[in-house]
């Protein structure tokens, strides 16, 4: 069962934090910088997999990439990331791994991110995110290790 303060305090968490930067789409080749969430307390999951993958394949393209994964040691009572455990906005890219609607760490990062382009796998109220791709099926084991390649599939014919 949830707690309703802790929720009250996620909500005012969410609107007091809000980015207010511009977001666009952006092809692959004006991206320098990203931040890559992935949710490092997804069950049945080793979030290690999927962030040697996203450092991989988004060196590979020559862009600067920082991969976050918050651990339960990570976060305040809120689940918003503690201030040491943080990564400096002013990105390009911001992509979210997270598949669940349920984690407000990802909802968090992506509401309070500053990048000019944001990629999610889940659509948030509001439209934070510029581009969403859902996985057609269940959510399974390293399933975000496998939407990697083909989130970046998708990006990469972006013009």
């Amino acid at each position: 069962m949830s707690n309703p303060i802790k929720n009250l305090f996620r909500r005012a968490a969410l609107r007091r934090a809000r980015s207010e930067t511009p977001t666009a789409l952006l092809p692959m080749k004006e991206v320098r910088s990203a931040v890559v969430f992935v949710d490092g307390m997804a069950a049945n999951e080793d979030p290690a997999v999927a962030a040697r993958l996203a450092q991989r394949l988004l060196a590979d393209r020559g862009i600067a990439v920082q991969v976050f994964c918050p651990q339960k040691k990570d976060l305040d009572w809120l689940g918003r990331p503690k201030a040491e455990a943080r990564i400096p906005d002013g990105e390009d890219l911001f992509l979210s791994l997270a598949a669940s609607p349920g984690s407000f760490t990802a909802d968090y990062e992506a509401r309070i991110r500053n990048a000019r382009f944001k990629v999610g796998r889940y659509a948030l109220p509001g439209k934070v995110f510029d581009l969403v791709v859902a996985s057609s099926g269940p959510v399974g084991p390293d399933d975000q290790a496998k939407a990697l390649p083909a989130i970046l599939e998708i990006l990469d014919k972006v013009q």
